[in-house]
């Protein structure tokens, strides 16, 4: 009898110190979902890319550095 409650005791202990460490640090805090960010268009190739990613040259978005150098399509008549 006495190893069972012996046996019973460690298992508690066991339980306890695990799942003290499985909680989040004091202090740290839990991140949420990234904020909404608009998305904008290449003027070269139509791909949808967020806003802080593009490159910007007057009115028009790129999305590459290659596209940039190409500039926008220009669309015929």
């Amino acid at each position: 009898m006495s190893r069972l409650l012996l046996f019973g005791l460690l298992g508690l202990i066991a339980y306890l110190i695990l799942r003290d460490r499985r909680r989040p640090a004091p202090g740290s805090e839990v991140r949420g979902p990234r904020p909404v960010e608009r998305m904008v268009v290449c003027a070269q190739c139509g791909v949808h890319l967020p806003e802080s990613e593009r490159l910007k040259s007057g009115e028009h978005s790129y999305c590459c550095e290659a596209h940039l150098a190409l500039g926008p399509v220009k669309h015929s008549p």
